[in-house]
């Protein structure tokens, strides 16, 4: 049996709410169920959706008799290079990050998807060249020059890598002096700052 699919993340399915309170007002009630209809709906989204591109994707990056634990490291990175994907749940829409249009796989993966998926999935062009494992690996740098670099004291930080966004999201209690030196080392269009106020629960937090 092949292994879950080659995704450099793991699917989870959103989990729904219980109530905590022992009488909750009608208006909580009603923003509560809606919740739950919501959560219900993209978990239900999902199981039917993963399945279909999970075989699909597998189909032209797996060979026979290959599993994502024994694929090679040319393998790998053939896909990676390729197509990243998420969940839009929002929209209950699977979002294909393409940074090769015209990779023979990609093309085929795309018609077989928007044949069996229709309106559930939906490719965009990627707006950077670098993959997802080069922005992780990006991410880990900002993480480990910050703390390195800049060594906040009672600072708080946090953040990574966003598929949907493409780009790393840091929110932090930093100075205009930390924010412009953070700038200075990596790009503005790859890594975007939020400047946030301080946690004062003291040491910082990486990511």
């Amino acid at each position: 049996m092949k292994s879950r699919m080659i995704r450099v993340v793991s699917v989870v399915l959103v989990a729904t709410a219980t109530a905590t309170a022992i009488a909750l007002t009608s208006a909580q009630l009603t923003n509560e169920k809606v919740t739950k209809a919501e959560n219900d709906q993209v978990a239900a989204f999902q199981r039917e959706v993963h399945p279909v591109v999970e075989g699909v994707v597998e189909k032209y990056f797996l060979k026979e008799n290959q599993s994502s634990e024994t694929m090679t490291d040319a393998d790998r990175l053939k896909y990676m290079e390729q197509l990243d994907w998420y969940w839009d749940n929002d929209n209950l829409q699977v979002v294909f990050v393409v940074l090769k249009e015209d990779a023979e796989e990609m093309k085929a993966i795309r018609k077989e998807l928007e044949e069996k998926l229709g309106a559930k999935v939906k490719f965009v062009k990627s707006r950077i060249s670098q993959t997802t494992l080069e922005m992780s690996e990006m991410s880990n740098e900002v993480s480990k020059f910050i703390f390195n670099t800049i060594k906040p004291n009672d600072m708080y930080y946090e953040g990574g890598y966003f598929r949907d966004k493409q780009r790393i999201e840091i929110k932090g209690a930093f100075t205009d002096e930390q924010v412009q030196a953070i700038y200075a080392k990596f790009d503005k269009k790859l890594v975007n700052i939020t400047k946030i106020a301080p946690r004062g629960d003291g040491g910082p937090t990486a990511f």
